[in-house]
Order: structure tokens, then sequence, then C-alpha cells
């Protein structure tokens, strides 16, 4: 009967997770899952600039997440392909996932592949999702456990919208920060047909796992 702030999973069977928030709804309480934050700010951000250049509605994206590591089976339930469905997209792109639905509302399909290339576990360590909106929109999240250059667990991003293109942690230049200090730029870009222009960018520090402990 209290409100209640957990980690992710909070269930491994869908059915008792949806039990879980029907029951909740019906009490009028919260379940609330530690991460993502509730109003991310590289995210708000991104809204923000979609409004004030007024750039339209987000037609497509592309998210990517890269690490590099190599798991053994343990007989956990991220060895169950029913699970732990396309393991790399769920457990890193999983915030990227949230961010595209905030963006563009809710899906209509949902396509995955998989792929198991070098992990010991019999599920996959490289993983897609294509996303079709309700808006119209498209989107894909790529999350893989096999790639290290450097940029582990950068959350990129490239979102087009009617009148330019906002890209997230997409600029090569950018010096790699340690997870728990890393800052999410953001580049706005933008033209006339005849002429690409830079026309805003901003360095935000995320903040994840913050609790709304009121």
């Amino acid at each position: 009967g209290k409100d209640v702030i957990t980690t992710k999973p909070f269930e491994l069977d869908p059915r008792a997770a949806a039990a879980v928030l029907e029951e909740a709804q019906r009490l009028g309480r919260v379940v609330h899952v530690n991460s993502p934050s509730p109003q991310p700010p590289d995210v708000v951000r991104m809204e923000k600039w979609i409004r004030d250049y007024d750039l339209g509605r987000p037609v497509a994206a592309r998210s990517e997440m890269l690490t590099s590591v190599r798991e053994d089976a343990d007989g956990s339930w991220y060895d169950d392909p029913l699970r732990c469905p396309l393991a790399p997209v769920f457990r890193l792109g999983i915030y990227s996932i949230n961010d595209l639905v905030r963006l563009f509302g809710s899906a209509s399909q949902v396509f995955a592949q998989g792929e198991r290339l070098r992990t010991g576990r019999p599920t996959a360590d490289q993983g897609q999702l294509s996303i079709r909106f309700r808006s119209g929109g498209l989107a894909s999240v790529f999350a893989t456990f096999c790639c290290d250059d450097g940029d582990r667990y950068l959350n990129s991003l490239l979102l087009h919208c009617e009148r330019g293109t906002i890209y997230r942690n997409l600029d090569p230049a950018m010096p790699w920060r340690p997870p728990s200090g890393s800052a999410a730029r953001l580049s706005l870009v933008m033209g006339d047909g005849a002429q690409r222009r830079l026309v805003a960018t901003e360095e935000i520090a995320p903040r994840s796992g913050e609790y709304p402990w009121r």
C-alpha cells in the first residue's frame, strides 16, 4: 500500500509486472524505477530547441550505445532469452528507448534483431530495435557488448526534425569521460537547402539515478 522506488527490473515476468502496475494504479500509488530521471536535462534541452528554433516534428532518429564485455553463463535471468531478450538493447539502450518515446510519443510497431557474436551466454550480445511511432516517426536503437572505441556507455543520438537535426554525443573530437562524470554534448544544425550551419551547441551534465523523494 506504499509508494515504491526500486531498481530495474522490478519484475522478471511481464505478467507479474503488469499486475504490480495495475494494483499501483488502483491504489493511486507510484512505482518508480530508479533511472532514467523523469526530466532528463539533455532531452529537456532538445525539446526546448525544437520549440525555440521552430524545428517542427521529430521525423527520424538513430541511437547507439557501445561497450566491450565478455560474459560467462551463470544461470541467472541474463541467460534466458525469454526474460532477457536483446540483452544489450534492454540493459544499455533502455535509456534511449525512454528518450525516443518522450520525443516521438507512443509506438505502433516494434521490430527486433539480435545476434550472438562472442558472448559466453546463450543470449544476444548485439541487438537493434526499429520503432515505428504513431506520430509517423521512425527510429532505431543499436546496442552492443562487442565494441571498444574508447567511448563506452556513451549514449549517442541523431534526431532529425522537419527543419533541423540535433546531435547528442556525436562529435568524434569529444574527449571521453568516465560514466559517473560524463556530459551530454548537444549540437543543432539547420539549413535552407543551400547552406548548412551550426546554430547552437551546449554541454549538459546528466544526473542519473535522481530519486524524486517528495
